[in-house]
């Protein structure tokens, strides 16, 4: 600024000392000149100066853009990276939950098959031995009546035998024998007949 002034009064007009020039008109056109340049000046240092700290606001501003993206791309890869491991913990968990949920199918269908099994022996026994029971009883029973055939036989003449109410022996059918002892028998066999019916 000071050269431009210095610069400015150091211009010298030859026609102003002619005597049809008035040197105190040229010299206020060169003050309002010289005003006017000084004016510039300032105008022109103020734009500088904010031009200057509009350039060190850019280079702050991309410092701290990059600074943002640096972090942006940092935290994007660790997403990444916890993503995948997320996804590989969640596939391995599921694979190991397959795992577990067939090993408790199989160890269910073994202890279903072995509890059926139980069942289906404990079932056969007991038919087993109802089987034995009615045998040993039809036994009895059939001892029972040639016992009382012979009885009677003995008891009788040979001419007109007597018989017995309820002690004689019979084909199998029930008939001559007492109703509580048939129903017993009719009872025993309902429930065999069921037991091999349900095997």
């Amino acid at each position: 600024m000071d050269d431009i002034l210095s610069y400015l009064d150091a211009i010298q007009i030859d026609v102003v000392k002619r005597k049809y020039y008035n040197a105190n008109k040229v010299n206020m056109v060169f003050d309002e000149i010289r005003v006017m340049a000084e004016n510039l000046v300032e105008e022109n240092e103020r734009l500088r100066s904010l031009l200057e700290n509009q350039e060190e606001q850019n280079r702050e501003d991309k410092q701290s853009l990059k600074e943002v993206q640096d972090t942006y791309r940092e935290l994007l890869s660790k997403a990444h990276v916890r993503a995948e491991k997320i996804v590989s913990d969640a596939r391995e968990y599921s694979a190991a939950m397959e795992k577990l949920a067939e090993q408790r199918c199989n160890y269910a269908a073994r202890q279903m098959e072995s509890c059926l099994n139980m069942l289906r022996r404990r079932e056969e026994q007991n038919l087993e031995y109802l089987n034995s029971q009615m045998q040993k009883f039809m036994n009895e029973l059939y001892a029972f009546d040639e016992k009382a055939d012979e009885d009677s036989a003995s008891e009788s003449s040979p001419e007109a035998p007597q018989k017995i109410a309820g002690s004689e022996r019979t084909d199998g059918s029930g008939e001559g024998l007492p109703e509580d002892l048939v129903s017993k028998i009719n009872r025993l066999t309902r429930e065999i007949q069921a037991l091999e019916e349900t095997e």
